[in-house]
């Protein structure tokens, strides 16, 4: 599921326009774990009436991307560091280039 979950999220941000801010980026990693069960939060509401996330998602990023089970908002993060990069460290970490 989290191969799945992050191959996804590379696709979602390899979607987006050029320069696109940290909130955007945020929303379509929102919206990729909306449609993953795993990630559900059925106690939270999305924007469009579905199901809101689990932290559980961003615990995930985090801990296969930077080693950590908190970080910045995820969305910023990625806006910082670069959509291109960010993709680049999710592919490393689906080709199990990052250490555990």
């Amino acid at each position: 599921v989290e191969r799945d979950a992050l191959a996804k999220l590379s696709d979602a941000l390899g979607a987006l326009p050029q320069g696109a801010d940290g909130e955007a980026i945020q929303n379509a990693a929102l919206n990729v774990a909306r449609r993953i069960e795993r990630y559900q939060d059925h106690s939270k509401q999305s924007p469009e009436g579905g199901p809101g996330v689990s932290v559980a998602f961003f615990q995930m990023i985090y801990q296969v991307l930077i080693g950590q089970e908190r970080g910045p908002r995820f969305g910023s993060f990625a806006a910082l560091y670069g959509i291109a990069e960010t993709r680049a460290l999710i592919e490393r970490a689906l080709a199990g280039q990052l250490a555990a």
